[in-house]
């Protein structure tokens, strides 16, 4: 069971995000902040495996929490869901371990707790 975390502004697509995440077995969702500030005080106490940042958070929060995460939480996996191609290149060169749209939140989200889904930019930006 991955322990789950997810930084997403409240409201109707935060609350769409987390029932799909609820979908997946193998997810055990267990936090949620709106934005890096209050993800970074909550990733220091808890256990997480991986770390889920919706598009709907401003660009440089995403950049500053994965550059955070990958310096003080090195074995969190960091998942970026972005709008755009360009938002996943930053993401990914930024630390995130899987940048890929939204839109495709489910079958990527899949791919990922699959182990199938590809870390380089060439693989996943569309």
């Amino acid at each position: 069971m991955k322990r789950t975390f997810l930084v997403s502004q409240p409201g109707i697509v935060r609350n769409a995000t987390e029932s799909v995440l609820r979908m997946f077995p193998g997810l055990d969702l267990i936090g949620c902040a709106a934005g890096s500030l209050s993800a970074t005080r909550l990733l220091e106490e808890l256990e997480v495996d991986l770390l889920l940042i919706d598009a709907n958070v401003t660009e440089d929060e995403v950049l500053a929490l994965l550059r955070w995460v990958k310096e003080h939480r090195v074995q969190i996996r960091c998942v970026a869901m972005t709008m755009t191609t360009q938002q996943q290149e930053k993401a990914l060169s930024e630390g995130a371990d899987w940048a890929f749209k939204r839109a495709n939140l489910s079958g990527e989200l899949d791919a990922v707790l699959k182990g199938t889904a590809g870390i380089a930019p060439e693989e996943t930006a569309y």
